[in-house]
């Protein structure tokens, strides 16, 4: 999810780090660049404990949020 709202073209790479911001995301992984982007951009947070359970469906409710802050964002 994150990767496509990267891929629209919405927001410019605002984060060149190559580490990984949560403890389930490799710092390897494809998609780590639109993750910690959106990261940075404040649409995507994580969880609490935090992980980023890249695995695990996103909930209504969750894509509620991010939809919410893209809105939000992109609104200013």
């Amino acid at each position: 999810m994150v990767q496509i709202l990267y891929n629209a073209g919405l927001y410019s790479e605002s984060s060149r780090n190559t580490k990984s911001s949560f403890q389930d995301v490799p710092n390897n992984h494809w998609a780590l660049t639109a993750i910690e982007t959106m990261r940075s951009e404040r649409i995507v947070n994580g969880f609490q404990d935090g992980t980023f359970r890249l695995n695990e469906p996103i909930t209504r409710a969750q894509m509620a949020v991010v939809l919410q802050n893209v809105y939000q964002k992109q609104n200013r």
